[in-house]
């Protein structure tokens, strides 16, 4: 229930964030060199998590002796496509 609840909160913080990221940026106001833009957070949402985690799961089914390493490549490769359609539609799945 309380998860359900701070979900709204979170909501309203990400709108109230959402504007002041819009001001710090879109006004050109002067941000420290640790602010990360918001296309910089995509990129590593969209390419550099899926990548590490194919990677790993690969690993993964290779050293627990579920599958051998090339035919655990080739599996996951054929599923990027997919995944990355499907996280481009909704990115919160």
């Amino acid at each position: 229930m309380m998860a359900y609840m701070f979900s709204y909160y979170g909501l309203a913080a990400a709108a109230m964030l959402s504007i002041l990221n819009y001001c710090l940026l879109g006004l050109s106001f002067e941000v420290d060199g640790y602010y990360l833009k918001s296309f910089e957070i995509w990129l590593a949402c969209m390419v550099v998590f899926p990548g590490a985690g194919n990677v790993a799961f690969t690993l993964l089914e290779y050293r627990i002796g579920h599958r051998h390493l090339l035919s655990a490549v080739i599996e996951n490769i054929t599923w990027i496509p997919f995944l990355y359609v499907s996280k481009s539609i909704n990115p919160f799945s």
